[in-house]
């Protein structure tokens, strides 16, 4: 057989009750899509007409009850031979999803984006013939990339230096309004940002990059500040063992006309000045902020008190999120900007009795709050009394989250006869609190807890969520 000649297929023979029998099987999958590839190509080649071949494209899809997924490298393989059949792959591909009652805007690049980018370039368009391909896509998407996938880093740089000299509304990517990207290869991004003219929300996260370097991450900052349309940023540095230091970034949106309405930093050192300049840069557009520090990158009480200063000038801010800053006796300085919150989360700040008593004091202000995260913060009875005082003076609160807060059978039951009462209170997370044993859990049976996923250390969120 010349299959097994020349090493593409193998003959294997295996004993079945007392009978041999044989069979013939390809070497690996890849040979078998590179072969289905070939036969599909030359199908098209021959005539064989779209809609025909349209019907043998069912046969390389596959369905789960979330997303549909394709056989990426049998398409891939034949786009490289037959350059034509990208655009039908891509319609085709889109009519699956519209059929199937997937949110197109959202799933098609989400789920098979890896599939687009591969087919464009297996099939090495040009930078007109990618253009023609725009029209199928829809007028905004989520594209969801993640940077340090070795089937995706070529397909960009290809699809980039393509577009290179087409003019930047008329880019690739330039119909996107949200991108998702988790970064490993850092010189690709400032180059992908330069065809996203019409970005509004950017979330990316920081891998640690082994050639990372403050030429990479500068040239990113720059990038990022010259996205006018952008309202939304997310930056999440997800090793809090490298120091990365956003000061830069800061300062050149402070000097744009950028006017960001949602900003949350994870992880990041920066100068805390720079900071304050960016804020009153944004004092007219900012509604929600959240701050998140690490072992690494946690600011001291004296910065934490300067950067919650800094927050005062934003007029129409409405949420705020702080995550391991020591806030501790700064917690007064939330005062200017109680009244006009929705949603405060103070998450793991080392607040203890007398810096919640003197927080309670100030949210008996804030009529307008509908959720409250005090995660990770000390509860003794004395702080318990004083939140439930709070709670009942709150006319929408929602969310109440105090999980690891070290609640025991007695706070447990406190706030239990709070919750009771409260009818607008629709969610209350107690989970990781190992404390509340048969009492706590009995004066909260039949309340609406959301508990999270429990550990194995944490047997206590299991009894809760069975109550």
């Amino acid at each position: 057989m010349l299959g097994c000649q020349v090493g593409i297929i193998s003959k294997l023979r295996k004993r079945r009750s007392l009978k041999m029998t044989s069979s013939v099987t390809f070497l690996h999958s890849t040979f078998q899509d590179f072969c289905i590839a070939v036969h599909l190509a030359h199908l098209f080649h021959e005539g064989i007409g779209k809609k025909k071949f349209t019907e043998l494209l069912e046969k390389f899809v596959f369905f789960t009850p979330d997303s549909v997924n394709f056989a990426e490298f049998v398409l891939g393989f034949c786009c490289g031979i037959e350059p034509k059949v990208t655009k039908i792959f891509i319609e085709y591909n889109l009519e699956v999803l519209a059929k199937h009652s997937f949110d197109t805007k959202e799933m098609f690049l989400h789920t098979n984006i890896t599939l687009y980018l591969r087919q464009i370039f297996e099939s090495q368009l040009s930078s007109q013939q990618c253009l023609d391909l725009i029209p199928l896509f829809p007028d905004t998407c989520n594209l969801s990339l993640t940077i340090m996938h070795h089937k995706l880093i070529p397909s960009l740089l290809y699809l980039l230096k393509v577009f290179e000299s087409v003019p930047m509304d008329k880019g690739l990517f330039s119909y996107l309004k949200v991108l998702e990207i988790t970064i490993g290869y850092l010189p690709l991004i400032p180059i992908l940002l330069t065809q996203t003219i019409n970005l509004e929300h950017c979330e990316m996260i920081i891998n640690k990059g082994p050639k990372t370097t403050n030429t990479d991450l500068d040239l990113m900052y720059t990038a990022l500040s010259k996205l006018v349309n952008l309202k939304r940023l997310h930056l999440k540095n997800r090793y809090g063992n490298v120091k990365y230091d956003i000061t830069n970034l800061l300062c050149l949106f402070a000097q744009t006309s950028v006017r960001l309405t949602h900003v949350r930093l994870e992880g990041f050192l920066y100068d805390v000045k720079i900071m304050n300049t960016f804020l009153s840069k944004l004092s007219g557009s900012l509604i929600a902020i959240t701050l998140s520090g690490t072992l690494n990158t946690q600011l001291q009480p004296a910065s934490a008190s300067e950067v919650i200063r800094g927050l005062s000038v934003l007029k129409k801010l409405s949420m705020l999120e702080l995550g391991a800053y020591k806030i501790g006796n700064v917690v007064k300085k939330l005062k200017p900007i109680a009244s006009q919150l929705e949603h405060l989360a103070l998450v793991q700040c080392e607040l203890h009795e007398g810096q919640l008593k003197e927080l309670f004091s100030i949210l008996n202000r804030a009529r307008r709050l509908k959720r409250l995260n005090l995660s990770r913060n000390g509860f003794t009875v004395n702080s318990m009394i004083h939140l439930v005082e709070c709670l009942r003076q709150l006319p929408v609160i929602q969310e109440l989250s105090l999980t690891n807060t070290g609640l025991t059978d007695e706070t447990a039951s406190i706030l239990a006869e709070c919750l009771k009462e409260k009818s607008s209170l629709r969610s209350t997370n107690l989970g990781s609190n190992p404390g509340i044993g048969p009492n706590g859990r009995a004066a909260l049976k039949g309340l609406s807890l959301l508990c999270p996923e429990p550990s194995i250390y944490d047997r206590i969120t299991i009894q809760l969520s069975n109550i």
